[in-house]
């Protein structure tokens, strides 16, 4: 009788043992696959915030390159308004209006120099 009391303790203490055993690997298995996601989120959130960084820099670049186009424009129009400007300048240049200080002191002399 006694020695089936001590079976059965030894059996239940096996069981136990076992059972402990099988708990910690639950455990270290659980801990791994909580490390494994950590990671996964970790390099995720990293893909992220490069995805945001590299849409940022290009925003950036588009605004710059924008900004230098409408520079371009600029120049480009200010370039055409001065040659439009000299152009009629030079041809202001060819025949002036005589600017005579009144009617009454015409000279007949300086229109000819200007008109010939």
């Amino acid at each position: 009788r006694q020695q089936q009391q001590k079976e059965a303790e030894e059996e239940a203490r096996k069981l136990h043992e076992q059972a402990m055993r099988d708990l910690e690997e639950e455990k270290a298995r659980i801990r791994a696959k909580r490390r494994k996601q950590e990671a996964a989120m970790k390099e995720a959130a990293e893909l992220n915030a490069q995805l945001r960084r590299s849409k940022q820099q290009k925003k950036k670049e588009e605004l710059e390159r924008d900004a230098e186009q409408m520079e371009a424009y600029k120049r480009q129009a200010e370039e055409e308004e001065r040659r439009r400007q000299q152009q009629l300048d030079r041809h202001r240049h060819i025949a002036p209006v005589p600017r005579f200080a009144s009617a009454d002191r015409f000279d007949d002399d300086k229109y000819k120099r200007y008109f010939t």
